[in-house]
């Protein structure tokens, strides 16, 4: 599990996106399955990991996936991407038909400009990463098939929301939508929250990896 291989610094072997995907649901149920004589404070503790984990898991995931898609033959349309992740001026180079600094720099470090350009997608960001895989690779992700709903999608954007204020505010947050202008019911800092949030995240990621699946390299 986790197997990974460096030779002089260099990466040579790494799970696969989805295992890394694994690992992270691993983790998590780890970490729920622990006791501590804290009682709910532990809970909350545990809870508030488990969405950083999963959200941090998910854009994991998504980067790493974007890139084996092109490694396995199906590249990316980087007009596209450039679109829309490239700088004004650069956006006008392009369509001049110029070359670009990041073609020239992605041949200096003997890499592809796709790879470049990733660095700038925050695909922690949903909007961001919902743009890049549309204009990427034409997935859409409100298109996706059951489970992935409307209503999925919403509670998985609330998660990495609720994640945001983990990490912003506190590690101690037992009421994770109490800044909500107007919540519908109050979402809590235990196990079932921390469960949902599981199941959302490995609904979304296993839908749209069978997904990412179906799309056929180029010849």
């Amino acid at each position: 599990m986790g197997a990974r291989m460096y030779r002089d610094g260099a990466k040579v072997l790494s799970p696969p996106a989805i295992g890394l995907w694994a690992d992270t649901k691993t983790a998590a149920d780890t970490l729920l399955s622990g006791k501590s004589d804290v009682g709910f404070l532990y809970e909350v503790v545990a809870t508030n990991s488990v969405l950083t984990m999963v959200v941090t898991g998910l854009e994991t995931y998504l980067e790493q996936r974007f890139v084996e898609l092109d490694d396995e033959g199906v590249p990316a349309d980087f007009k596209s991407l450039a679109k829309n992740f490239l700088s004004k001026e650069e956006r006008d180079r392009l369509a001049s038909g110029e070359s670009l600094a990041l073609e020239d720099e992605a041949q200096a470090l003997g890499t592809t400009p796709l790879r470049l350009l990733m660095q700038r997608i925050n695909f922690q960001n949903y909007d961001r990463a919902k743009t890049a895989y549309n204009k990427g690779y034409g997935i859409k992700f409100g298109e996706l098939p059951a489970p992935v709903t409307s209503k999925l999608l919403k509670e998985l954007q609330a998660f990495i929301g609720y994640r945001h204020r983990i990490i912003h505010v506190s590690p101690l947050l037992g009421h994770l939508n109490a800044s909500d202008a107007s919540p519908s019911e109050p979402v809590f800092a235990n196990q079932a929250t921390a469960r949902r949030a599981i199941s959302t995240f490995d609904d979304f990621v296993a839908t749209l990896h069978a997904t990412t699946l179906q799309l056929r390299p180029h010849h």
